[in-house]
């Protein structure tokens, strides 16, 4: 399921955190010398060859930074953030000079901005919107499936593509209103309820009653 918590009143008093940054690592994977080198190649299990390099490289960048948390934005649960929070280009020149010394030194990453966290209930948001209704029902009658013991695993694996697609669709309508608002309130990172793991983030504001609201007023 997209998210299983229960909505809670919206909360204002959100304070800047700590450091964080995010870090596309499909784009390192494109854009640096190593992932280039790497493509096609049929002698080596070249993901493994990938991370065993990229994973001190992160972990110095890290501590560098100064930074608390870093993100893959692949993997975290983020509707938006702000474009200023994206280290994946600092990472390519790290990761191009620790793996080719005729790369050039990297450019520092620029300071960023405050990290002021907040979440949204996706499914909640879904529901309540009646936003993609075609993959929501999928995504219940199969989800009702799983739960009676009678799902094979083709019902399983349809059931996650199913998830993922009503995902996808409710991002694409809510993109630019969670743009919006997360830039009228400060907010440099909005995540998704359980896409990212979070089952409760005390302080942080909770967007789904405003982007509801949002919603309704197109």
């Amino acid at each position: 399921m997209l998210d299983e918590a229960q909505p809670s009143a919206e909360r204002r008093d959100v304070q800047p955190t700590e450091r964080i940054g995010i870090v596309n690592v499909r784009r390192l994977g494109k854009e640096s010398k190593l992932g280039k080198r790497l493509q096609g190649r049929v002698d080596a299990n070249p993901a493994a060859e990938f991370q065993r390099h990229l994973g001190p490289v992160i972990s110095e960048f890290a501590r560098e930074a100064s930074l608390r948390l870093l993100f893959s934005a692949a993997d975290s649960g983020i509707v938006w953030s702000d474009p200023r929070l994206d280290a994946t280009s600092a990472v390519v020149g790290r990761l191009d000079k620790a793996t080719d010394r005729k790369a050039p030194v990297p450019i520092p990453w620029p300071e960023p901005p405050p990290a002021v966290f907040s979440y949204v209930r996706l499914r909640v948001l879904g529901e309540r919107a009646e936003l993609a209704r075609e993959s929501t029902a999928a995504v219940e009658r199969l989800s009702e499936k799983v739960a009676s013991g009678r799902a094979s695993v083709g019902d399983r694996r349809e059931l996650a593509d199913a998830e993922a697609r009503l995902k996808r669709e409710i991002l694409a309508e809510v993109a630019a209103l969670a743009e919006r608002e997360c830039r009228a309130r400060g907010i440099t990172l909005l995540l998704s309820m359980g896409d990212s793991g979070i089952l409760d983030a005390d302080g942080a504001i909770d967007l789904t009653e405003t982007l509801l609201k949002a919603l309704g007023q197109r």
